[in-house]
């Protein structure tokens, strides 16, 4: 802390006042026109001029004691020393002020003379509105003319004119106090821990005192140096590293080789060890120093400076380092010196070179403790050398970094590295393992105490081998139903190029040779046939052939269709209220919305499940999951006890039908996961979920043969998930599908592993531990530390979206809104909410729509944000003029199973509005819509098919949303199709479970251009 001007660390704290004296009580003047000075004595009946609640505070009219002033304070002859009067029959919250002329800044003592016939009465002394003592407890002394006085040290004053007031606090058994006189008195005690010490007995006697913040240091002596000195050392014990600095103000002239400075010495021992900084009377600076107890005494630097001066010894280990200083900011070294005796003490030295007088100097802002720890130099590279090539791939990496006390390391093949090692005590690592004829990047961060310094990026390049034989990638090694455009993978460490074999006999045919990526599409397969395939790795060492593995396509190709780029809706921008509720039949029934003309088909009622009457019917509460099969043909739905429901449906009729309808039980076939599933995007005969035993294991359902097949136990993956499940099971790409899941929490918000894998290649499967912030236990490229509250992948099976738990998006954690995984580069990136990555949201083949804002409008809950995956922090709004008057209160469910790899298609939403809001409708209030993309550049129409008719409202807080109300969409993968979620307004009946009322799942026909 700092008091006045005396900076104290470990060694002394001081209680000063303010530096500006407060104002007196306004009116108030000194009695008989002059201040008293201080130090000195204030007689207590000579309080201010000025009048009650001025000069003083009485609480009885007139003066009792009728002698001395005629005011309303009690005044009486005393009977104590001196004679005179005192102030008399004193009373809790009564006060007299004083005005007084401080003379000398410094520590004084108050003396008050008191007498009492009470017990247990307190008074205090203010000083420019401060109360400096504190309370001070009046004894009972036996009669009110018998006399004693209160002592109270460490008061410290500032010079100039100051208001002392004494404040009677809290009356006793019968009264407080009689006060005779205060008396003020300078002290010169030195603060705790400070010794005064004469070193080699110089005459005359040196001494020490301080009056805050000016310590005053006299002393004598012939000199310090050679093998014994004499002198007066004003020390305190130290130990460590140390730093003592001082601005010297000014130093006597007893002689011209007098010295006054600071000095760390081992002992008070005439002959002990030591090292000194001190200045001459001329200004002339020298550096010395005594290596060891009895020896000489070596000069080891100089220079010269001007008074008042600034000085400074800093111990850091053996090495003590003197610097000096003009303003104490800004520091000039004069040298440094090894010391390997222990300097247990740190003060200030004064010698007057003089054998019959002393030399007076004065020192302020004073410090003494730790050292500042610098942070370290620059690492500097070792081996292998920058740049280096043919490195061994179990080479250990060595550096130099003066000042560091531990090491981070990042190595990785990617610039900048990744963190491979933390908190290293030896300037080297040795990776786990190098591969050959790779480029690896490189680099050091040193630390200490002080701080951490990165070294530069350094890079190089391991020595080649012949390539490993190679590993079969995709398709994996018998696997069946693979697509007939498929591209055939594989891994082969250390190869530069590649030849490939194909055929439908074995060993197969060359097709390609001197590949130099490990990929080949072959240029036709026929549908369900076997091939069998093998790879030849190579490079500059030789070659290296790969088994033959084998394949069978697909039986045939799955029928879609192409979903629009556009489409015949209204689209213009006009409020369109809703006209009155259309009565609608029983499931199958379809009508047309009266507002915007669309095609309508109710598909669940209350009969839906015989065997569970009126209850409530649900598209997924997930809008990332695939609720169609990939040509649209079939689609599912869930009561709300869980019961998946799978439907066929006919896009010519809009006929939506139960799978082995019966007319009891559950109403047909119903799906065996616990999970809401997602259909595969390639296959629409299999659908993904989660079951087994374990109710851990990743499943699919084939509708062809009507059998469930376990994909992946999660037990067999990662270890401790008793007692856990999986939350979702998605899945992305073209030919080929990548899967996604996570789990390993007993609930939701619980969860901290992330799957992802090809589906034909669950071995190359890759884990995001988001709580240890590693991918496969490698760290991740940035901190994750999160639970995972949801996760989704988009359409091309690339990008892989993590959402913090709501706790996690709090304080401390504050985590970004999304964290985006691309699964080719392992780069995750934080997307913020400043990145405008809020709202519900809906991905495509390596792009993004969310409803947030605002990139450049004016915001808007109506609006939405575009961005491409591989620069995800650029967003584009979809709406460049948003819609008048504002809207705060309005969300969606995004829906883009419709996205298509080689265009841009309109992105679904269903809209609506919440908090309770009873203001007429804008457009595209409670619809469900098409927002076209414009191929990324916004401004496209909006597309509106039809209003839900679901009344959000909680059935007991109006003012708050029921999740279940929402109109969730989710649309067919050919575009032309949106089923949602709708209470119709709550007139569907009551749900027999819940009590709420009953929701039903509604579909909506759109129409292409």
């Amino acid at each position: 802390m700092i008091a006045g001007n005396v900076r104290t660390w470990a060694t002394c704290v001081w209680l000063t006042l303010a530096a500006a004296a407060a104002a007196a009580a306004a009116g108030a003047t000194p009695f008989g026109g002059s201040s008293v000075v201080l130090p000195g004595t204030i007689e207590a009946e000579n309080f201010d001029d000025g009048g009650q609640s001025i000069a003083y505070y009485d609480t009885t009219p007139g003066n009792s004691g009728g002698v001395y002033r005629q005011t309303d304070v009690d005044l009486e002859a005393t009977a104590d020393a001196g004679g005179g009067y005192d102030v008399a029959k004193t009373r809790a919250g009564e006060w007299l002020q004083y005005t007084v002329n401080v003379s000398a800044t410094g520590t004084y003592a108050l003396d008050l003379r008191v007498a009492s016939l009470s017990t247990g009465g307190i008074v205090r002394v203010d000083v420019d509105g401060i109360d400096v003592t504190g309370p001070l407890t009046v004894p009972n002394t036996g009669d009110w003319q018998a006399w004693t006085t209160l002592h109270k040290d460490g008061l410290v004053l500032q010079a100039g004119p100051r208001s002392v007031r004494l404040v009677f606090v809290t009356a006793g058994t019968n009264g407080i106090a009689n006060v005779n006189w205060l008396k003020f008195s300078l002290t010169t005690t030195l603060p705790a821990q400070w010794t005064s010490t004469d070193i080699g007995q110089p005459s005359p006697a040196g001494s020490a005192s301080f009056a805050n913040p000016v310590f005053t240091v006299k002393g004598a002596g012939t000199d310090i140096y050679g093998r014994a000195d004499a002198f007066q050392f004003l020390s305190q014990p130290v130990s460590g590293d140390t730093q003592i600095i001082a601005r010297l103000t000014s130093e006597q002239n007893t002689d011209a080789l007098a010295k006054a400075g600071l000095m760390l010495r081992e002992s008070t021992a005439a002959d002990a060890a030591h090292v000194i900084l001190d200045a001459s009377p001329n200004g002339g600076v020298e550096f010395m120093a005594r290596s060891v107890k009895g020896g000489a005494t070596s000069y080891l630097g100089s220079t010269s400076v001007s008074f008042p001066a600034w000085l400074k010894l800093t111990r850091t280990g053996t090495t003590v380092a003197a610097a000096v200083s003009s303003d104490g900011l800004t520091w000039q070294p004069v040298g440094s010196t090894s010391v390997s005796a222990t300097l247990g003490l740190a003060g200030m030295a004064v010698n007057s070179h003089n054998m019959t007088s002393l030399n007076t100097s004065r020192f302020d802002n004073v410090t003494v403790g730790p050292a500042p720890v610098v942070a370290p130099a620059q690492p500097m590279v070792g081996a292998p050398a920058n740049g280096a090539s043919n490195v061994a791939v179990k080479s250990a990496l060595t550096w130099t970094a003066s000042g560091a006390t531990s090491y981070d390391v990042n190595v990785g093949t990617t610039n900048p590295p990744a963190a491979v090692a933390t908190g290293l005590t030896a300037a080297s690592y040795t990776p786990a393992a190098l591969a050959n004829a790779t480029t690896y990047f490189w680099q050091v961060v040193a630390k200490n105490a002080g701080g951490s310094t990165a070294g530069p990026v350094w890079s190089f390049t391991t020595v080649a081998a012949a390539p490993a034989q190679p590993t079969v990638g995709a398709p994996a090694n018998g696997a069946s139903s693979v697509a007939v455009n498929s591209a055939l993978t594989w891994s082969a460490s250390g190869a530069t190029s590649y030849d490939v074999k194909v055929g439908t006999t074995n060993p197969p045919a060359t097709v390609a040779s001197g590949l130099t990526a490990a990929s080949y599409a072959p240029a036709a397969l026929a549908n369900s046939t076997t091939y069998f395939w093998q790879v030849v790795a190579k490079n500059a060492g030789g070659s290296t052939a790969g088994p033959v593995w084998s394949f069978t396509t697909v039986a045939s190709a799955p029928k879609t269709t192409e979903s629009p780029i556009a489409y015949t809706a209204i689209t213009d921008r006009n409020p369109r209220p809703k006209p009155a509720l259309p009565q609608v039949g029983a499931a199958g029934f379809q009508f047309a919305d009266p507002t915007f003309g669309s095609q309508m088909l109710r598909v669940t009622d209350g009969t839906t499940r015989p065997g569970a009457l009126n209850r409530s019917y649900r598209v997924s509460s997930n809008a990332h999951l695939s609720v169609w099969n990939a040509n649209s043909t079939m689609f599912y739905i869930i009561s709300n006890d869980g019961t998946i429901i799978p439907y066929q449906f006919d896009a010519a009729t809009m006929k939506a039908s139960r799978l082995q309808a019966s007319g009891s039980g559950d109403g047909g076939m119903t799906l065996r996961f616990y999970i809401e599933p997602h259909f595969s995007v390639i296959d629409p005969n299999v659908i993904y979920g989660a079951g087994g035993s374990n109710s851990r294991s990743i499943m699919q359902y084939d509708f062809r043969t009507g059998a469930y097949t376990t994909l992946l136990d999660l037990d067999t993956v990662v270890g401790g998930l008793d007692n856990t499940y999986v939350s979702t099971v998605i899945t992305g790409g073209t030919t080929s599908e990548n899967l996604m899941t996570f789990f390993g929490g007993p609930g939701q918000d619980s969860h901290y592993y992330l799957l992802w894998a090809p589906v034909n290649n669950l071995g190359a499967r890759k884990i995001i531990n988001t709580v240890d912030s590693t991918i496969n236990g490698v760290p991740t490229n940035v901190p994750l530390n999160f639970h995972i509250h949801a996760a989704s992948i988009d359409r091309s099976g690339r990008y892989v979206f993590i959402y913090p738990t709501s706790v996690d998006l709090a304080a401390p954690r504050q985590a970004a809104q999304v964290f985006l995984w691309d699964t080719a580069t392992d780069l995750i990136t934080p997307l913020p909410a400043a990145n405008l990555s809020g709202g519900h949201d809906a991905a495509g083949f390596g792009y993004w729509v969310n409803q947030d804002c605002c990139t450049a409008t004016s915001w808007d809950a109506g609006q939405w944000q575009f961005r491409y995956l591989d620069t995800p922090t650029h967003t584009t709004d979809l709406v460049p003029q948003v819609l008048t008057p504002q809207e705060i209160y309005l969300a969606d469910h995004t829906s883009w199973s419709n996205a298509r790899p080689d265009a841009l298609v309109p992105v679904i939403s269903s809209t609506y509005r919440y908090a309770g809001l009873t203001a007429p409708l804008r457009a595209w209030d409670d619809e469900i819509i098409g927002l076209d993309v414009n191929n990324g550049a916004g401004g496209g129409p909006v597309y509106r098919f039809a209003h839900h008719r679901s009344d959000i409202r909680d059935d007991n807080n109006p003012a708050s949303a029921y999740f279940w109300y929402e109109p969730i969409a989710n649309v067919s993968p050919d575009g032309r199709f949106v089923i949602f979620t709708t209470n119709w307004e709550k007139t569907l009946g009551k749900d027999s479970s819940e009590g709420t009322f009953r929701q039903d799942v509604f579909m909506v026909q759109l129409t292409p251009q």
